[in-house]
């Protein structure tokens, strides 16, 4: 996937018992540790959040995928503080478009 507000997966690598993913560095950390910090977002902050993330899931959603496990301690926040969808561990891909 390719979006700004979805933290991107460069490549991946395997051991015997492990999977290791190379993942697009989130500077700023959960949004999780962010509203713990500040306790609650501005309405400008929260608006702007929500945004973001609305764009990131329609952009996925287009491409047939549902993350099923949105929160904020999978939402992280860039180097400029823009939101970045990760952890699709719980992800789907839906069937055909008609």
């Amino acid at each position: 996937m390719a979006h700004p507000n979805i933290l991107r997966l460069y490549g991946y690598f395997h051991d015997n018992t492990r999977v290791f993913l190379i993942l697009e560095f989130a500077a700023k950390g959960e949004l999780f540790a962010e509203l713990q910090i500040k306790k609650k977002f501005t309405e400008y902050e929260a608006a702007k959040y929500v945004a973001q993330m609305t764009n990131a899931l329609l952009y996925l959603h287009s491409k047939r995928v549902i993350h099923r496990d949105i929160k904020p301690e999978n939402l992280m926040l860039g180097l400029n503080g823009e939101l970045k969808i990760g952890d699709f561990g719980w992800s789907v891909r839906t069937g055909k478009l008609e």
